[in-house]
């Protein structure tokens, strides 16, 4: 089962590893967190889907304040993608 404890780590590494914008930061928190597995392109900062994925989440997090989530926003539109989350 996993703790309150691990959620609230994986949460805070989470979070401070979108905010710095920080490709490198971004890397390893993927690696810690063993998420390169399922989704390998967010491993590789030269992938086309790095960037744009980066934005969507901190779009989408309702940890991040509304400045940063309308900063992604910001991101995402001037690089031609869309905002929205498509499953």
């Amino acid at each position: 089962m996993v703790s309150t404890e691990s959620i609230a780590a994986y949460v805070r590494d989470r979070d401070a590893a979108l905010r710095s914008l920080d490709a490198e930061r971004i890397v390893a928190f993927v690696k810690q967190y063993g998420l390169d597995g399922e989704m390998p392109q967010l491993a590789d900062p030269t992938h086309r889907s790095f960037w744009p994925a980066i934005h969507k989440a901190r779009a989408q997090l309702r940890t991040f304040s509304h400045e940063e989530r309308e900063a992604s926003n910001a991101w995402l539109r001037e690089h031609g993608y869309r905002e929205e989350v498509i499953e």
